[in-house]
């Protein structure tokens, strides 16, 4: 299997198809990997497409389908999973651990769990803290919002974030390791916020979070539909 689409790397891809055909290969499946608009840059040497969810299926399903001169192919559904031997179990829909002192004073804490770039919606999460903080309802004083994850919005999210009235419950951790991420979420998280609004291959960090019994709040977009439904969800 190769990972295609990311376009500095079409001359590696190539080559691991070749060598994956003279090592006799029966079958080679290539990965497309976010729902892209360009066709994979193997697309001619592999056997078929494997993609996270039913919603990148018919994504590619369409791009076959509108684009001339392309040979359909068979595309299979591989739900991702995550190892999360790292983080211990706690109780269903438990806040985690709190501060000592009443719960009417202790902090909720709201994370953003990815990466910051448009197709992740990162601003829009920043919009939120903002619209919630200034709520003049029970408990958003206690509010803080959390994000974790790099990328390239990150300067100017942070710069931002460093600018408001808030600033002091909303951070900016950057980006963390697998483990670590999986631990800071099962021990501090209240909510995760999934605020993308374009579309979403899959979202491992929605699983993840729900795995370590921590809520979602998301739009439902894409991959998403996969595992959180209206009928059977928080």
């Amino acid at each position: 299997m190769t990972f295609t689409n990311i376009r500095s790397n079409y001359v590696s891809d190539e080559v691991i198809v070749a060598a994956a055909r003279l090592a006799g290969a029966k079958v080679i499946l290539c990965d497309p990997g976010n729902l892209e608009p360009a066709i994979p840059t193997v697309h001619g040497g592999v056997d078929g497409l494997i993609v996270p969810s039913f919603a990148a299926k018919a994504h590619w399903q369409w791009r076959f389908a509108h684009s001339s001169g392309l040979r359909e192919m068979p595309i299979h559904v591989v739900h991702p999973g995550s190892r999360m031997d790292a983080i211990s179990p706690r109780t269903p829909l438990s806040v985690g651990p709190l501060p000592s002192g009443k719960l009417e004073d202790s902090p909720i804490s709201v994370f953003f769990v990815g990466r910051l770039s448009h197709v992740k919606s990162p601003g829009l999460a920043l919009a939120v803290a903002e619209r919630v903080m200034r709520s003049p309802v029970k408990h958003a004083s206690r509010v803080r919002f959390v994000f974790v994850g790099g990328g390239a919005l990150y300067p100017a999210l942070s710069q931002m974030a460093a600018g408001s009235e808030f600033k002091d419950r909303i951070s900016f951790e950057g980006e963390m390791g697998h483990d670590e991420t999986l631990r800071k979420v099962a021990e501090e998280a209240h909510i995760i916020i999934h605020p993308t609004v374009i579309n979403e291959t899959f979202g491992l960090s929605n699983v993840e979070g729900l795995s370590a019994c921590v809520p979602i709040v998301t739009f439902g977009v894409g991959g998403v539909a996969d595992y959180l439904r209206p009928s059977d969800s928080w």
